[in-house]
């Protein structure tokens, strides 16, 4: 009897663990969220500019545009239900960016990004 109980227990935290995955699982819209934020704060860093700063903030909040037309049609997440894997598709190969599970996405490699996506592999001049 003991021991049934144990099982019921041990499979109701399984489920319950499995369904918060299931609803934490970040989206497309959250791996684009998250690599378009990683690109600004390069950028920002790039340019010498303070992250805490006014002036970061308006250079991220003016440059957004720019990165979601680069990034959109570049990016492809795969879902699979737990967890979900963001991909940029430049030319004939997917490159794997990010990772998201929990409700958070995790950036693989800045550089990468910039160097799959066409708008952005350019240099971009940065004023001083």
């Amino acid at each position: 009897m003991k021991a049934k109980r144990t099982k019921i227990g041990v499979l109701a935290v399984l489920a319950l663990a499995l369904a918060v995955l299931l609803v934490t699982c970040p989206g497309r819209r959250a791996h684009r969220e998250a690599i378009i934020d990683a690109i600004g704060n390069a950028l920002v860093k790039k340019a010498d500019l303070n992250p805490l700063g006014q002036a970061a903030k308006s250079f991220k909040d003016v440059n957004y545009e720019f990165y979601n037309s680069a990034v959109n049609p570049c990016l492809k997440v795969m879902g699979y239900g737990l967890f979900s894997i963001g991909y940029i598709n430049a030319g004939d190969e997917n490159q794997r960016v990010s990772f998201g599970i929990l409700g958070h996405v995790y950036i693989k490699d800045k550089d990468i990004i910039y160097r799959k996506i066409p708008m952005l592999a350019e240099p971009m001049p940065v004023a001083k």
